[in-house]
């Protein structure tokens, strides 16, 4: 946790990490790094990958098989991204809900 015990004592300047020392700040390259490949920020990254692929397959869903229920909706934001993905290719070809329906009983 040494990175945590820096970066407490760095400011976030026009995205980059400075460190105050004394009367002069330095650029810390190595702390933006640090950071970038912690376990809580890959995670975050993850879900807001999943979340963001969810909502473009909705919008997309809704436009091609009518509103959804609240059901369906949920359990779509639910899908892992790498079903999200899929979804998001078979959708191209569902004609309408009954596709949908049959998708999501088959890959869920």
């Amino acid at each position: 946790m040494a990175w945590l015990r820096r970066f407490t004592a760095s400011r976030l300047i026009d995205g980059r990490h400075w460190k105050s020392t004394g009367a002069r700040c330095c650029f810390i390259p190595e702390l933006s790094e640090e950071i970038r490949y912690t376990r809580a920020v890959q995670d975050w990254l993850a879900e807001g990958r999943q979340e963001g692929e969810a909502a473009v397959t909705l919008r997309l869903l809704a436009r091609r098989c009518g509103p959804l229920s609240e059901a369906t909706t949920a359990r779509i934001q639910a899908l892992p991204l790498e079903q999200l993905e899929a979804l998001a290719e078979a959708l191209l070809d569902f004609e309408g809900a009954e596709d949908l329906a049959t998708w999501l009983s088959s890959n869920s």
